[in-house]
């Protein structure tokens, strides 16, 4: 009875680990679900920031008067990054 239910538990466990894989060719490359943001009550300035790279990003100024910008993770879920002026 305990096997049955360590088994059991086993089966649940590894239904949540579980990723979409896709094919290219030879290669099968995990798909990730991207975590986007919410920007409702946030207005885009005419403002851009430089990061030290180089790249561009538009400003936002958040409800509350906070600055940020909209940055993407290695593993593709985007999240504010906020400025201090």
């Amino acid at each position: 009875m305990t096997n049955l239910i360590m088994l059991l538990f086993m089966f649940i466990s590894l239904a949540g680990f579980s990723q979409n894989v896709e094919r290219q060719g030879n290669k099968l490359i995990a798909k990730t679900e991207v975590k986007a943001i919410k920007l409702d009550n946030s207005t885009k300035t005419s403002d851009v920031y430089i990061d030290k790279s180089g790249k561009e990003y538009p400003v936002y100024k958040s409800s509350r008067g906070s600055l940020f910008i909209v940055r993407t993770s290695k593993t593709g879920n985007q999240y504010k990054y906020y400025i201090k002026e």
